[in-house]
Formats: C-alpha cells, structure tokens, sequence
C-alpha cells in the first residue's frame, strides 16, 4: 500500500452523491488527539488541492452544530468536508436526547448535509474520545481507530478492545504504548511494510488553512447563557415550588427554551452547582410529561441580597 492508496481510500471519488468516511481517534487526555487531527486535515487538504477540490475543516462537539453552520455559511457546496467531533464521549454513552440525536446525526449524515446545502463530495467525520467504551456503537463502529498512548488497565476496556482488534492487534498496540511511554520514536519503523502507520507518523502538526472552529464558538455561547440564567435566579424570574417544607427556584428546559436559552441541563447544572449550594437534580411530570429540573433553595446568601420572592 502507498500513500496513493491511502488517498484513495479517505478521499474517494465523487459523483452527484456524497462519498461518507468515519474516523475514531481515542487517547488518554493530553496525548495530542486534536493536534492529530487537524494536523491530518491538513495533510488530506493538501491532496484536495492537487485534485482541484475544494476543502473545508470543522471542529465542533456536536453534529447539529456543524449542519447549522454549513446552512448559514452557504458556500459549502461540494468538495471534501472534514467534520471534527471533539470529546465526541459526551453525549455517547448515556441514553439522553441529546446522545440519541447524535447517534441519529450520524446515520443520517448524508441526508442532514444534502438537507444543509452540501451537495455532493466527501464527508469525512473524525471522533475524538478518551475511551473506547465510552462511545455510542454507533459512533464505535468506524472504519479506521487509531490510538494515541491509549490506556489498558480497566478490564473492561480491554475486553472491548480485544473483541475489535484480536489478540494480535492488542499486543501490538500494547508495545506501541510502552515504547511511546518510554519517549522511543522507533515505533513507527516496527514494520515498515504498514505504510499507513507511516504515514501517520510523518505528519507535521499544522492544521488546514480553511478551518472553523465551532467548538469555541459554542463555549462563549454557553457562559453567556448560564450568566443569563444566574441574572434571572437573582430577580426571581424562575418559579418557586414547595419540596419538603422548603421553597425551591425551578428550571426546566422548557422555561430556558422560552427565553431563548439553548442548553441542556447536562451543561447547566455543574456551571449552577459550582455558584450555589444545596442543588438539586429532579424528574418531574408536568402535561403527562417526563422532564428534567434542576431546583435552587431561594434562602441561600448568595440570593438574598438581590432576590425578589414571588408568594
């Protein structure tokens, strides 16, 4: 196999359809997964030019994130898109709304694309994760992992992998992990008829010159949201609910939708924990309904100077 090949295989020709790819980079934190990432969008970048595509990056955490933008940007019409899911684990284990609308995101990413303006090319979607077994299966279930300093000492994660590697393929990471531990660079020359390891190796950390970052985006957008939700605590503008002979501030997603606060409550309650004390997590039922609530004491001192309790 030749770089030639490989080419071939992350960026395949295109009709009037859109060619799908799927990537997982899993890694202990700090192991360079995004630097990897991008520095591989740059490298792909480089032979979409040499075709005469064209090439746009995106980095966001969430799939709805990137088909929003490719809607409102409305250039990005055809070419090689190279889609980055950073800390895709958020959302992919637990069985919320928000990890089951990723995981249908993803089955029908063609269609949420064609549906956003991108016609035809490439659509080629890397998930960056710390563990394997953290990741929905659908999200598991790539083409091509590869593995950065990877840890192997939960059991279970090794079952994991072992199940999807083989016997073979876990002992061989197991010594590229020593070695990389060890601060030993020969790993990539073990076997040197695997030009893809190869390939990974030499890339140079850069990143593409057409490149978005939503992720930033989204992270201001979320602190000035949980601000906004803070200023109303203060001013009473939440309604109070009486639990266990106390007085509690309710907030549901649907009161934060109706003042056009976009965030989920798996977001907003360690940002609300970290302010105030005595937070609590509930379900409740409202319309026949299963929702979602967080509820703040109204007698806490961080409130009371400003707080305006409704009867």
């Amino acid at each position: 196999m030749n770089y030639e090949k490989i080419y071939d295989i992350l960026l395949p020709k295109y009709g009037d359809d859109i060619e799908f790819r799927h990537i997982t980079i899993v890694g202990v934190p700090a192991s360079g997964k995004t630097t990897l990432a991008l520095s591989l969008g740059a490298r792909l970048e480089g032979e979409a030019e040499k075709r005469g595509w064209n090439f746009y990056c995106i980095r966001a955490h969430r799939l709805r994130d990137v088909f929003n933008f490719v809607e409102a940007n409305g250039k990005i019409r055809e070419g090689a898109l190279y889609i980055i899911i950073d800390d895709a684990e958020r959302f992919g284990f637990s069985r919320t709304k928000n990890a089951i609308e990723s995981s249908i995101n993803h089955d029908y990413v063609r269609h949420e694309l064609k549906h956003a303006g991108f016609e035809k090319g490439v659509a080629i979607i890397t998930y960056i994760a710390q563990r394997m077994k953290n990741l929905a299966p659908t999200l598991r279930n790539s083409q091509l992992i590869i593995f950065k300093a990877y840890p192997l000492i939960d059991s279970a994660e090794y079952r994991e992998l072992k199940s999807i590697l083989g016997g073979v393929g876990l002992r061989y990471l197991k010594r590229v992990n020593y070695r990389t531990l060890k601060g030993d660079k020969s790993w990539c020359v073990i076997r040197p008829t695997w030009t893809f390891k190869s390939f990974i190796a030499r890339i140079e950390k850069t990143q593409p010159k057409h490149y978005s970052d939503l992720c930033l985006v989204r992270m201001s957008l979320e602190e000035s949201y949980i601000k906004t939700v803070i200023e109303l605590l203060k001013s009473g503008a939440f309604p109070v609910v009486e639990y266990k002979k106390r007085k509690w501030f309710m907030i549901t997603t649907d009161d934060l939708k109706r003042r056009g606060i976009h965030i989920s409550m798996r977001d907003l309650r360690p940002k609300i924990e970290e302010r105030f004390e005595g937070v609590r997590y509930a379900r409740i039922t409202q319309n026949y309904k299963r929702k979602c609530a967080l509820l703040i004491p109204t007698s806490q001192e961080k409130l009371k100077a400003s707080l305006k309790v409704r009867p």
